[in-house]
């Protein structure tokens, strides 16, 4: 998972080039994320649009396929309980960092 050190330095890195392409006077919004549990509890069982399977379905076989690792988002597509809820936890850690700088 994302540490806090890293989320601050990455989104500070994306600041510094965002100001190097965007007009002189531009302003950046940061808005907070859907909640992962809760997409996960209601899209679990929605049928995905491209093929004949869930959504669920489908975050499983990207688990499968290894996706998981490509993601900080796949811990929260999970049917397993542990990711789920030390993603939820660690959350706050993470996102909480924006505001101190």
């Amino acid at each position: 998972m994302t540490t806090p050190e890293e989320f601050t330095t990455n989104v500070m890195t994306t600041l510094k080039y965002l100001d190097t392409i965007l007009p002189s006077g531009s302003h950046v919004v940061f808005i907070g994320l859907l909640h992962g549990h809760l997409i996960y509890d209601l899209m679990n069982e929605k049928p995905y649009p491209y093929f004949d399977i869930t959504y669920g379905e489908l975050w499983e076989i990207l688990t499968l396929a290894g996706e998981s690792n490509t993601s900080s988002l796949n811990p929260w597509y999970n049917h397993h309980n542990t990711p789920l809820h030390s993603t939820t936890q660690h959350e706050p850690n993470t996102f909480c960092v924006v505001g101190d700088g």
